[in-house]
């Protein structure tokens, strides 16, 4: 059964489609039913979203790491 660890650890094969059929299964299972994956799932479709606006300049470090921080927090269940 798959975690927010997990998760997190799939996220990138997941939203590029790289994932296999049961990988996206487990994906989508937890999604369902968990708050904290939904929100990390919503950062990160935001922040390639973002990302994609400003490529040609990158994502700033401060960005980067306020990001990263924030995931931790939700994995960790600190919001």
């Amino acid at each position: 059964m798959l975690d927010c660890k997990g998760l997190l650890q799939s996220l990138s094969a997941y939203l590029d489609g790289e994932a296999d059929e049961e990988l996206v299964i487990e994906i989508e299972e937890h999604l369902r039913s968990c708050v904290k994956a939904q929100t990390m799932l919503r950062t990160f479709e935001r922040t390639i979203v973002l990302h994609r606006v400003v490529q040609e300049r990158g994502v700033p470090d401060d960005v980067r790491i306020r990001l990263h921080e924030a995931l931790r927090r939700c994995i960790e269940g600190e919001e």
